[in-house]
């Protein structure tokens, strides 16, 4: 309804756009790192500083992991990578 009201557009692009996105299954199927942002803000800040430390690993080479073998559901940050 959104689209349609404020950016005009037509009703029929919208829901095909929307039936063209991935799904948070797939989403999450591909993802490196997962920040769960459902849980409260001193979770959400964890998780964001583990995210960055598993980013300055991979740029320092240090090859870092953050929240592996954590769930990206329990609110929680998690290595994604296979």
């Amino acid at each position: 309804e959104r689209l349609v009201s404020e950016r005009h557009m037509e009703r029929g692009d919208v829901e095909r756009r929307m039936r063209a996105q991935a799904s948070r299954e797939d989403r999450l199927a591909v993802a490196d790192f997962v920040i769960d942002n459902s849980g409260d803000m001193a979770a959400l800040r964890s998780g964001v500083d583990k995210a960055w430390e598993w980013m300055d690993g991979l740029r320092t080479g240090g090859g870092r992991t953050a929240g592996s073998g954590q769930g990206a559901r329990d609110g929680r940050a998690q290595d994604r990578r296979a």
